[in-house]
């Protein structure tokens, strides 16, 4: 009976902590890849990611987990995208890959070839939105 009980509590501590669980690198390693891979058509690959930091903040009662990191992709084709020279911005303005090279896009960002094998090292910040239904990315979710 004794162990029984103490199933219980271990199945109930179990559900609580877990409702609540801030998203983990793991995760943001998951839906990053997919995003890379579908933006990219394939042509890029995830192959790192590390956790720099991470804060969990509160905008006007929204609860707001924001992970920093760093990562590299694999170029599996060559192509071209575009890439942000400001300095402001993150290095990749996004994941789309282009089979010709694209037109001018802008003051601050413009095309860059990307050869078969290179490997691109990127910085970067993405935010969890604290919702009814757990922890959501915020943005596009893949």
């Amino acid at each position: 009976m004794k162990l029984n009980q103490i199933l219980k509590l271990i199945v109930i501590v179990a559900l609580v902590t877990s409702c609540d669980s801030r998203p983990n690198i793991e995760d943001l390693e998951e839906s990053l890849s997919k995003e890379i891979s579908l933006e990219s058509s394939g042509n890029f690959e995830l192959i790192s990611i590390t956790k720099n930091n991470a804060i969990e903040r509160n905008f006007f009662g929204q609860e707001v987990y924001s992970i920093q990191y760093s990562a590299k992709l694999k170029v599996l084709k060559d192509c071209w995208t575009y890439i942000d020279k400001s300095g402001l911005g993150r290095y990749l303005t996004d994941f789309k890959t282009y089979d010709i090279q694209p037109g001018f896009n802008g003051i601050m960002a413009m095309p860059a070839k990307c050869i078969k094998g290179d490997i691109v090292s990127f910085q970067d910040e993405v935010n969890y939105i604290n919702t009814e239904n757990g922890w959501i990315k915020e943005g596009l979710n893949y």
